[in-house]
């Protein structure tokens, strides 16, 4: 148990999870929620029931929620950064609200706790690195491969 600015006392972590697609996985929220709880114990952190998302494209109803709850938590688990808000100005939203309580995000998945502005930092560079890679070629095609025998058996 901790307390935040205010003097309130916080207890615990509260587990957020999607029913969707996120960094290219649709991991089952059973799932999800084993992965916190496991990361919770690992770390001896106090784990509570946590919120699962609606399945609607870009909706953060939720998890809007839980940052009301702050106040009286230590903090969030998510399995992962790419669960966040595409939105890079809602994203900010969230880490001021995290930053305002003196409570920490863990994404689970990037071994990441957001507890500063460098952690910020981190995430906004890694989601923008992963941004990147989605515009980029995933195979070459076979006229731009030199023309060697060994190559081509590789090839056909």
């Amino acid at each position: 148990m901790n307390k935040n600015k205010n003097g309130s006392e916080q207890h615990g972590f509260r587990g957020y999870s999607t029913h969707r697609v996120f960094s290219g996985f649709r991991i089952p929220v059973s799932v999800q929620n084993l992965i916190m709880r496991d990361y919770a114990t690992r770390y001896k952190l106090f784990f509570k029931l946590g919120v699962d998302e609606f399945d609607f494209p870009n909706c953060y109803v939720r998890l809007m929620s839980l940052l009301q709850e702050l106040p009286t938590l230590e903090g969030i688990i998510m399995c992962s950064l790419f669960m966040l808000p595409e939105d890079k100005n809602l994203r900010q939203s969230i880490y001021d609200a995290f930053f305002k309580s003196g409570t920490r995000l863990h994404l689970v998945m990037e071994k990441i706790v957001v507890e500063d502005l460098k952690d910020v930092i981190k995430v906004e560079e890694l989601i923008q690195i992963s941004s990147t890679f989605s515009g980029c070629p995933t195979s070459i095609p076979k006229e731009l491969l030199p023309s060697l025998s060994l190559t081509d058996s590789f090839c056909s």
